[in-house]
């Protein structure tokens, strides 16, 4: 069933309803209790209620004809900034994961005139987000907050050229959902840096797989799928069996790179990261390699590993090239040669301290 701001609804599996103060999908609703909270429902947890079902104090709260007209005109703008995205399959391609894209009015110069900050879903699920920006004083503004369908991306605003600095150092919070899957998603919180040099470079805008105007895009993270539940259905499994149950550890990929406790070694030779090789180029193989190493730094980051050391080899220089661009992306880590005596001259050491992100 379809709602809309104002409507009366009463929960369908607990005592209680509200009114619907937001709509934030086609399937999900924002509704306001009696209590003063404002809820997030899907529309199959909720159903049409009359007046009388539920207290008239929850009516009286806010909820005038102008308020309702002001939602329901919030809701059309909602619905008016967020797109589907494009499938070209022609340009370069991204993982699947939520970005955050710097996008110029002019697509030609790109140097000059308004820019779009959108927040991209190129993810197969529905997304609740919290964007939060971080002020030269150290507080925090909650600039903006939604829903984005799957693959679909969000205006979160248009500014000026002047006011870039202001968007560059923030925190990403989302939600994953779909109706049905086989493992719940964990919440995602990161924290993204941008450096000002990226704007003043032509070179520093491109087009990609699912976005045809040039941008300034930042990969803020993906769905994870909690390990846990794995676990527990194995330990069920057993239990049900009448069999002694094994000791067992939570594991994450970066652990299929573990030599030491946190700490991990990585062979970013392409035979070592794909079974047939030969059907690539260069240009192909090395984004194989860049997208590992930014996997690898990222999971272990998320799992507190304190050294990751990276073979890359001597050859022309060029893995190591793009190997210290992608680790100057990130504050609050080291990295030098690795051991000559143990790795030669192709191999990196990095340090992870304790308060790491990616910075872009």
């Amino acid at each position: 069933m379809k709602y809309k701001v104002g409507d009366k609804v009463k929960f369908l599996n607990e005592v209680g309803g509200g009114v619907v103060k937001k709509i934030l999908s086609p399937t999900m609703v924002e509704v306001a209790m009696e209590d003063g909270f404002d809820i997030p429902m899907h529309t199959n947890e909720i159903l049409p209620a009359q007046t009388d079902d539920i207290k008239a104090s929850v009516f009286n709260r806010d909820f005038n004809a102008d308020t309702v007209q002001a939602e329901e005109n919030r809701e059309e703008e909602t619905y008016d900034r967020v797109s589907k995205l494009q499938q070209l399959s022609s340009l370069q391609n991204k993982q699947k994961g939520v970005y955050l894209a710097y996008i110029p009015h002019d697509q030609v110069w790109l140097l000059k005139d308004d820019i779009d900050i959108c927040l991209i879903n190129y993810t197969s699920y529905e997304i609740l987000y919290s964007f939060v920006l971080v002020q030269e004083d150290g507080t925090y503004t909650n600039t903006d907050y939604g829903n984005i369908a799957p693959y679909s991306k969000a205006l979160l605003q248009t500014i000026s050229r002047d006011d870039i600095e202001q968007w560059l150092h923030g925190y990403v919070q989302v939600l994953f959902m779909k109706e049905s899957d086989t493992a719940i998603c964990l919440p995602m919180h990161q924290e993204f840096k941008v450096k000002m040099l990226r704007f003043m470079k032509k070179e520093s805008f491109s087009a990609c797989n699912f976005l045809e105007e040039k941008s300034v895009l930042i990969h803020i993270g993906g769905p994870m799928k909690d390990s846990r539940q794995d676990i527990l259905k194995k330990d069920d499994t057993l239990l049900n069996a009448g069999m002694q149950q094994p000791a067992h550890k939570e594991t994450s990929p970066i652990d299929g790179y573990k030599i030491a406790y946190q700490e991990a070694e990585v062979d970013l030779h392409i035979e070592s990261l794909v079974n047939d090789h030969s059907r690539y180029d260069a240009s192909q193989i090395l984004d194989i390699q860049k997208k590992k190493i930014i996997e690898v730094m990222e999971d272990a980051i998320a799992n507190h590993y304190k050294k990751v050391v990276f073979i890359h080899g001597v050859g022309n220089g060029t893995l190591k090239q793009e190997l210290i661009k992608i680790l100057q992306q990130y504050t609050g880590i080291h990295y030098f040669n690795a051991s000559m005596q143990k790795y030669g001259c192709g191999a990196t050491e990095v340090l992870i301290g304790n308060k790491s992100c990616r910075e872009a």
